[in-house]
């Protein structure tokens, strides 16, 4: 494991205590542990170098119902958001870097690289990511059912002229329909979304798609193509 990617996993399990303001359900818990179960394994691991971006958090997020508070305070809450958002993206970047060890793949993150624009050209690829999607939702009335979703969009992008070499989109879904209304059930349930994901993610990156894709060959072949 590289040291970045050990750091940012230390300093989720530390500080991560996220004050989710995507709850639908005014009784949920509010304390939620984000993680995910062990990926799959990958037994044809792939070899190359991926330098990976921090990922934006662009999930639409619900505005929590503030009566009788002050401007002051609604500045407070907005910053908790924004801060909340930073963190999200900040450890889907990490989550991902795992899927891309799992296929293989050695990873660095740009914030640790002194001169990005002079040495990124070294790596095969660039990874960039933008969560779309990541909620909880239950139903108050009955407490029989929860779900959660994490949707994410990836790209790789060629390190020398920052053209789209391959993109997905991840979605892990994840319901229970006979859950006990206790903060466990709820992390257990964006736990199993998050994995699910994350497995998807294994499989497209070791997949000789993605192999073709960032090592040009497929570019090369089409510009040969063209050449005929």
């Amino acid at each position: 494991m590289i040291e970045k990617h050990t750091r940012y996993l230390i300093s989720s399990y530390a500080i991560l205590v996220f004050f989710l303001v995507l709850f639908s359900i005014g009784c949920a818990p509010k304390l939620i542990y984000i993680a995910h179960e062990p990926l799959n394994p990958v037994e044809n691991k792939k070899d190359g170098k991926i330098l990976i971006k921090q990922f934006v958090n662009k999930a639409e997020t619900k505005e929590p119902i503030m009566l009788g508070v002050s401007e002051e305070q609604k500045k407070q809450s907005e910053k908790i958001r924004e801060s909340e958002k930073v963190f999200l993206g900040m450890l889907m970047t990490s989550f991902f870097a795992e899927a891309l060890e799992e296929a293989g793949y050695q990873v660095a993150f740009q914030e640790e690289q002194p001169s990005v624009s002079q040495n990124q050209v070294k790596f095969d690829a660039i990874i960039a990511g933008e969560i779309w999607g990541f909620n909880i939702e239950g139903n108050e009335k009955s407490k029989l059912f929860l779900y959660s979703k994490l949707w994410v969009k990836v790209e790789a992008l060629d390190p020398a002229n920052q053209k789209v070499l391959w993109k997905k989109q991840f979605i892990g879904e994840q319901k229970n329909v006979n859950h006990l209304n206790e903060a466990a059930e709820f992390n257990r349930v964006i736990r199993e979304a998050a994995t699910k994901a994350l497995n998807q993610a294994v499989t497209e990156f070791a997949s000789d798609e993605f192999y073709r894709a960032i090592k040009k060959e497929i570019n090369k072949k089409n510009d040969s193509k063209k050449q005929r």
